[in-house]
């Protein structure tokens, strides 16, 4: 996912960039509105931007693609490009707005203003039923935020985006206003006739649909534009929003989280403040000063899991990492990586497995359970004696497994939450799933993953990393945040056990887990982003990702 920083201007909470739901929009509307800032200027601030992109577009291909048609829906980024068009024309280029039937039967409304005011300056304006594909600029403004899935398009808006569909397989160049259209603003979700744009412009601040999956992959290149407002302003909004009842849904553990029920603190992680979320390392740091990982990991068969889950919490800056495995797998770990620790139980017996791990208890300071390991009772057993440590845990893998399938380890779950003690689950799709159906969430199939990621959270009062594209980090309490890295070159075995590493040794090195997941899922796909620059996503293989962790940590 392409996203460019075009303005100085961010939402910021803290080091992390506050995503837009559309109820949010519609209440940062009104502030701005009760600011002094009518929604009048505010659309010609957006025209302006959708105006600036595509005549920069114009400048860099004028022999290709001489026309520019912009494409007007019934809300308000119809408004926005009826400026856009106006602004256009007054630089002598030639423009058409091809206008929804809705659109240019409105009277009322600022949209509506702004179409007579193109109209009065010349715009050409055609109805959108006579739009057809050519190679030209577009402008992409027929749904905005108001988009709902399911709801059934106006016959003219579905043809125009058959037509643009043509268009783009034609050559032409598409900038979407706000987002393209067909993509959900809070969910993700994208209709079936969405076209992805080749840019995408988008105000104050991201929707929080546009980072999520699928529609990340119709934004092509992303851009912020602060309509030349003071970040001061954001900033106010926010404090007044969190301040007026209302807008929390505080559930008690117990209650489900209710269906449709979208979290409304979201967040993404700004790559100029990545480096602010590690743990400063003083000049006098020492092993014994850096933290100290046990990762029990890897089996007879799977000692690349752990080998790779070693590496990657070495790579963090850890001190020290212990790995406790099978005597069998020993050997070619330690060839591997002879500078990690490592545990060896005596026999496979599940009691001597146990008292080794008590052996190392008061000596770390994070567990992470699962790489490798195998789904064997004695993995369940495993899991069953961790739950009742203080130390944070990190269960990935064949420990995501055994909870799934232990009754009695989801209520040694819940009371490790209970006591304040630190979880992170790291599932992918189908671990998630199975979770979802031990812990009987409801409409889990076909919901959105944002919705997935927090009812599961809620529900185990774990943190949860849902890993895929555009992977996303859970709080218990409902906070999202949705990672903007990594790409298609992760979608290979071994990847997950990376950053099952790298994020339990950021734990072990004191990060709280609303720093060291965000900021392991962001430094993880980064690095394999970094990777693939050089070799390709389709020839990615995991020890790339392991060897350009170097390349984006801090120095």
């Amino acid at each position: 996912m392409l996203f460019v920083e075009k303005s100085e201007f961010y939402p910021l909470v803290g080091v992390f960039m506050r995503l837009l739901s559309r109820q949010q929009q519609k209440s940062l509307d009104s502030y701005l509105e009760e600011q002094g800032l009518a929604l009048p200027l505010l659309m010609e601030a957006a025209g302006a931007a959708v105006a600036r992109l595509l005549r920069t577009a114009a400048e860099s291909c004028k022999a290709a693609l001489p026309e520019v048609d912009l494409l007007a829906g019934p809300g308000m980024n119809g408004g926005d490009i009826y400026v856009a068009a106006r602004k256009l024309l007054a630089r002598g280029l030639s423009v058409t707005v091809w206008e929804a039937a809705s659109a240019a039967r409105a009277e009322t409304g600022t949209a509506a203003s702004m179409r007579r005011a193109a109209a009065g300056a010349g715009v050409r304006l055609r109805p959108l039923g006579e739009y057809t594909a050519r190679p030209a600029l577009v402008a992409d403004g027929l749904l905005g935020a108001g988009y709902e899935p399911g709801r059934e398009l106006a016959a003219d808006l579905a043809e125009a985006l058959r037509q643009l569909g043509l268009a783009k397989g034609q050559g032409a160049y598409i900038v979407a206003c706000d987002l393209p259209s067909g993509v959900a603003a809070d969910s993700g979700f994208v209709h079936p006739l969405t076209v992805a744009a080749d840019q995408t412009v988008t105000f104050l601040a991201p929707k929080i649909g546009l980072l999520q999956s699928p529609a990340c992959q119709y934004n092509g290149e992303l851009i912020i534009d602060n309509l030349e407002l003071p970040r001061e302003l954001l900033d106010c909004f926010w404090h007044t929003y969190e301040a007026e009842p209302g807008h929390k849904t505080p559930l008690r553990h117990g209650e489900p989280w209710p269906p449709n029920l979208y979290p409304n603190e979201v967040f993404a992680l700004t790559p100029t403040e990545f480096s602010s979320l590690l743990r400063c390392v003083p000049s006098d740091a020492h092993k014994g000063s850096q933290g100290h990982l046990l990762a029990v990991a890897g089996s007879p068969g799977m000692a690349g899991a752990a080998r790779l889950a070693g590496e990657a919490a070495l790579r963090s800056g850890t001190g020290l990492v212990t790995i406790l495995c099978d005597r069998a797998i020993y050997p070619e770990l330690f060839a591997a990586l002879p500078s990690l620790l490592y545990e060896i139980p005596a026999n496979a017996d599940s009691s001597t497995w146990l008292r080794s791990l008590e052996a190392r208890c008061d000596r770390t300071d994070a567990v992470l359970l699962g790489p490798g390991l195998g789904r064997t009772p004695r993995s369940a057993l495993l899991l069953l004696g961790l739950l009742t440590w203080d130390q944070p845990l990190v269960l990935d893998a064949d420990a995501l497994f055994a909870l799934a399938n232990s009754a009695e380890a989801q209520a040694a779950l819940r009371e490790r939450a209970f006591g304040g003690k630190v979880t992170i689950l790291t599932p992918h799709g189908g671990e998630a799933a199975l979770l979802a159906a031990a812990y009987g969430l409801a409409s889990w199939n076909g919901a959105a993953r944002l919705w997935q990621a927090a009812a599961l959270a809620h529900a185990t009062q774990a943190w949860v990393v849902l890993k895929g594209e555009a992977t996303l980090v859970a709080s218990p309490a409902g906070r999202v945040y949705v990672n903007r890295t990594g790409g298609r070159g992760l979608a290979k075995g071994g990847s997950g056990d990376i950053l099952a590493g790298l994020m339990s040794a950021l734990v072990a090195q004191g990060l709280s887990p609303e720093a060291a997941a965000p900021a392991a899922v962001y430094w993880h796909g980064a690095a394999a982003d970094c990777a693939s620059d050089r070799l390709g996503w389709r020839s990615l293989a995991p020890t790339d990702t392991l060897a350009a962790l170097g390349e984006i940590a801090p120095h």
